[in-house]
């Protein structure tokens, strides 16, 4: 029984620490996400808009703001991006060059293929004598799958709130 118990308070501590790991590494990746945003390469320095921190309290409002700390404007940059640092002592990080970042990277900003475009697609084939099936990517496959998947839920639901 004890190390029964014992186990299930280890097992029970492990899945905490887990679950906080993984709430952690999605902030992370929002942070990482935003920062994308600031640093795409289609945003002009002028349009950026302002970030204003958060105002410290207590004895750190009395102190000098500077740069990236609180209660300041964080000022868009080509150098650096703006509003990414959360410590008092540190700086908001560079950007590097774009040999430095993975390839796909960019990719992500770019629009998907909705379910129109691919059908439209899988017309244009048909036209052709050609099968979609063969034609289409592993990955369109799957999206073109999937979005007509949920097209056919939300027909069926839409039809289902009427009766």
């Amino acid at each position: 029984r004890i190390a029964t118990r014992t186990m299930t308070l280890i097992l029970s501590t492990v899945s905490r620490r887990a679950r906080a790991v993984e709430r952690a590494t999605t902030s992370a990746m929002a942070h990482a996400s935003r920062a994308m945003d600031w640093a795409s390469p289609t945003r002009s320095v002028s349009s950026a808009s302002r970030v204003v921190f958060a105002k410290a309290k207590g004895k750190a409002a009395a102190k000098d703001a500077g740069e990236g700390k609180a209660g300041t404007v964080a000022k868009a940059s080509a150098t650096h991006v703006s509003g990414l640092n959360y410590l008092k002592s540190g700086e908001d990080p560079a950007i590097g060059p774009d040999d430095a970042y993975p390839a796909w990277l960019p990719g992500i900003l770019e629009p998907k293929e909705s379910l129109g475009e691919f059908e439209r697609r899988i017309a244009g084939l048909k036209e052709n004598g050609e099968d979609w099936r063969e034609t289409f990517s592993e990955a369109d496959k799957a999206r073109y799958t999937k979005l007509a998947r949920v097209a056919r839920m939300k027909a069926n639901n839409s039809e289902r709130a009427k009766k």
